[in-house]
C-alpha cells in the first residue's frame, strides 16, 4: 500500500469499494484518513406486487416528450450513462421507457431493460423530476415496472442499483418487495493524507 501511494502526488485522490458484511475494511480506512463518500446498493424482487396498481399517470414513451426527458435524464446521470437518444433508438420488445406524466408534465421517467436469455429485468434508469421530489413518483414507477415485467415476461427477478447515503430511504423499497442483494461501500481519500502514517500490518 504504501509503494502504491508513494509514487502518487500529493493531490491524487483515490477510491475504495468493499462488500458490506464480507470485507473488513474500518481499520485501514481510519489510518489513512479516508472519508465515507456513498454506497452503492443492488436491490432486487422476486414477486410481482400481490396487488394490482392502477397507474394512470404511466404511460409508454412519446416523441412529445423527448425533450423534457432528454433534459431530465442528463440532469440525474451526468456520468458513464446512456445518452437520451442511446435510450429511445433501443426501445424495442425487450426495453422500455415509461413516463410519469401529471398536468401535461413529464415528472418521472423510469427505463426497463429485459434479458429473457438470463430471465431477469434491470431497471437501469429512474428519477423524478426535483420540483416533485417525496411525493411518490418514483416509487409509483418502480411499482409498475416491477409489475410489468413479471406479467409480461418469464423472469426470475428485477433488480436495479441506486447510489445513497440514505438507508432509511433504502428500505422503504421493501414494501415494494424489493431487497438489498449487495452493499458496497464506497471511500475516498488523498495521497498527502498517508503520508508518514503507519499502516497496520
Amino acid at each position: 500500500f504504501k509503494a502504491m501511494t508513494s509514487n502518487q502526488p500529493d493531490d491524487a485522490v483515490f477510491n475504495f469499494s468493499f462488500e458490506e458484511g464480507i470485507q473488513q475494511y474500518k481499520p485501514l480506512m481510519k489510518v489513512i484518513q479516508a472519508s465515507y463518500n456513498f454506497t452503492d446498493y443492488y436491490i432486487e424482487a422476486r414477486t410481482r406486487l400481490e396487488e394490482d396498481m392502477h397507474q394512470p399517470n404511466i404511460i409508454p414513451y412519446h416523441k412529445g416528450f423527448y425533450r423534457a426527458f432528454s433534459k431530465l435524464h442528463t440532469t440525474t446521470f451526468k456520468y458513464q450513462a446512456q445518452s437520451p437518444q442511446d435510450i429511445i433508438d433501443s426501445l424495442d420488445d425487450h426495453h422500455h421507457l415509461f413516463l410519469f406524466v401529471s398536468e401535461g408534465l413529464l415528472k418521472g421517467y423510469l427505463y426497463l431493460e429485459i434479458d429473457s436469455q438470463q430471465s431477469i429485468a434491470e431497471i437501469k434508469y429512474f428519477s423524478s423530476h426535483v420540483d416533485y421530489r417525496l411525493k411518490g413518483i418514483a416509487f409509483e414507477l418502480l411499482a409498475y415496472a416491477l409489475q410489468y415485467a413479471f406479467d409480461n415476461f418469464d423472469i426470475r427477478k428485477v433488480y436495479f442499483k441506486i447510489r445513497n447515503k440514505n438507508n432509511k430511504l433504502i428500505e422503504r423499497f421493501n414494501g415494494l418487495g424489493f431487497h438489498i442483494n449487495y452493499e458496497y461501500i464506497k471511500f475516498k481519500f488523498e495521497s498527502r493524507n498517508v503520508k508518514d502514517q503507519t499502516i497496520p500490518e
